[in-house]
């Protein structure tokens, strides 16, 4: 069921992407193979688009969910929560539901996704009256297969809606991790308190970080930013500014910070912190090559609490959301 185009029109954000059922397993000790666990489980609508619609509209935006969703009783579900925060819903409806099943306990999180019908979104079944909006937020994921992120692209620079310079940088970042394209190399030691940079022309640098302290940790492993943005505002955090974020995992990022003198030691809530002409420096890099991050050594520090949202907000700007117990989704 698709909403009249008339009810659209005039909407302050639109929000292009995934909706999903969130299973959400928190687990009194790690999974063991073969073995039985005592679990917390809670259910409820999630996906990072329809995060961002549901939030917009909660802070008292006219908000709207774009994707293709199922046609199965969770999407019923999806649908009532969705509204029920005050977010209109537009998009096709075929096939099933995605879902998300994460597992959680102290000191690990592991994620099991199944998108359903969300990346089979079709530039042709976008309308333009849908993106009639001041701000258009494509989410990360919807870039990251097809064809919806042919769909993301008509929405972006086809429609006529003036998004080409907004979206550019998302979309420069999708081409550049593509094969054959060389990219930026940083290399961050949690244990050292270094991240080690090298990029194709030969540049190479060496700076000190500060990363997530003791209850607070930094995600390990190999990672591609998806979003950069010259300056975040941290809602969360008193409105910390974030200068020259680049997001590379949910809601981390590596940023500049102006607490320069705690460099050198974990100090940060999760992301990973730089001087802000080292952050500067390599915002510049990763957004001209793209990036390959990769985060290891250190301690294994506690996991972190539920992760914030964020929403694109004009001239290259974005508001950190809080967490809520039933949109907690991705």
């Amino acid at each position: 069921m698709q909403i009249h185009a008339t009810i659209i029109l005039g909407m302050e954000i639109v929000s292009l992407g995934d909706l999903l059922l969130d299973v959400i397993v928190a687990l009194d000790a790690p999974l063991v193979a073969g073995d039985d666990r005592v679990a917390t489980t809670r259910v409820g609508a999630g996906g990072q688009a329809a995060n961002v619609a549901a939030w917009a509209a909660a802070l008292g935006a006219e908000a709207c969910f774009v994707g293709k969703r199922g046609t199965d009783m969770a999407a019923a579900l999806l649908r009532s929560e969705l509204e029920a925060r005050g977010a209109q819903l537009a998009g096709p409806c075929e096939g099933r539901s995605g879902v998300v099943v994460s597992f959680s306990s102290a000191t690990e999180r592991s994620m099991a996704s199944d998108r359903g019908s969300a990346p089979a979104l079709r530039p042709e079944e976008l309308e333009a009256e849908w993106f009639r909006c001041r701000v258009l937020h494509v989410s990360g994921y919807a870039l990251a297969a097809e064809p919806i992120a042919t769909a993301a692209e008509r929405a972006g620079w086809g429609l006529g809606m003036g998004w080409k310079g907004r979206l550019a940088l998302a979309f420069a970042l999708l081409a550049a991790a593509g094969p054959g394209v060389a990219q930026v190399r940083v290399d961050v030691d949690l244990g050292a308190q270094i991240m080690r940079v090298s990029a194709s022309a030969g540049e190479s640098y060496e700076w000190p970080i500060s990363s997530g302290s003791l209850g607070r940790a930094t995600p390990r492993g190999e990672f591609r930013p998806y979003a950069l943005y010259p300056m975040v505002y941290s809602w969360k955090y008193g409105n910390e500014p974030m200068p020259h974020s680049i997001f590379f995992h949910g809601q981390y990022a590596i940023h500049g910070t102006l607490e320069t003198d705690l460099l050198g030691r974990p100090a940060s809530h999760g992301c990973i912190r730089l001087s802000p002409r080292a952050a500067a420096t390599l915002y510049d890099l990763v957004s001209r090559e793209g990036a390959v991050i990769r985060i290891g050594g250190g301690p294994e520090f506690v996991a972190a609490p539920p992760s914030p949202r964020l929403i694109a907000l004009p001239m290259g700007r974005a508001l950190e959301l809080a967490p809520n117990d039933s949109f907690s989704g991705r």
